[in-house]
């Protein structure tokens, strides 16, 4: 299934969407199955976007999303490339985490995201339940610690694709973050 035309970034790649719990829990022969994943902008070639994969009742993708290009996880629509996307149930929340940046400097929307898909996203203007930023040429993968009522004990980690400029974390320094699943603080 095409998630939009070709992409003109340079280094565009396409990394790992994630399943909702919906898919964990029943697999993908049920009508709640979702995929999230990144595609590319229909307007803005070098940009990516968020689409919604659901399945058909033999387990195969359907041809069509159910979201196609929600331009939110890309503020401003920006040159640049979706983090790998991980999602965490922790019981009661579906969340889905993603980063966005460019790779290749610092001018993307460099932006960390949580977006509650405990029910399934279909609206293409749908937004994210928090975000957090400056994160420079976006993130790597992401490490969930726990499902815990502990302080701090419900976290997400990541690391920035590009060195930091300021002294968020050290100037010209790769940054390792720490934020809370919820709020993304």
């Amino acid at each position: 299934m095409p998630l939009g035309p070709a992409n003109t970034f340079g280094t565009a790649i396409l990394l790992d969407g994630t399943f909702d719990n919906n898919y964990f829990t029943f697999g993908p022969t049920n009508s709640l199955a979702t995929l999230y994943t990144c595609g590319t902008d229909s307007t803005v070639t070098s940009a990516q976007d968020l689409f919604t994969v659901t399945f058909l009742n033999t387990g195969i993708i359907n041809t069509t999303p159910a979201m196609s290009q929600n331009k939110n996880v890309n503020p401003g629509n920006k040159t640049g490339t979706c983090s790998p996307i991980t999602e965490f149930y922790d019981g009661t929340k579906d969340r889905m985490f993603v980063g966005m940046g460019n790779i290749s400097g610092t001018g993307g929307a460099n932006v960390v995201q949580m977006w509650d898909i405990t029910s399934r996203i279909t609206s293409s203007s749908a937004t994210p339940t928090a975000s957090a930023s400056p994160y420079l040429g976006g993130t790597t993968s992401f490490t969930i610690d726990n499902a815990s009522s502990q302080p701090q004990a419900q976290s997400i980690y990541f690391s920035t694709i590009t060195t930091n400029g300021t002294a968020t974390c050290g100037a010209n320094l790769y940054c390792a973050v720490k934020l809370t699943q919820s709020a993304l603080k």
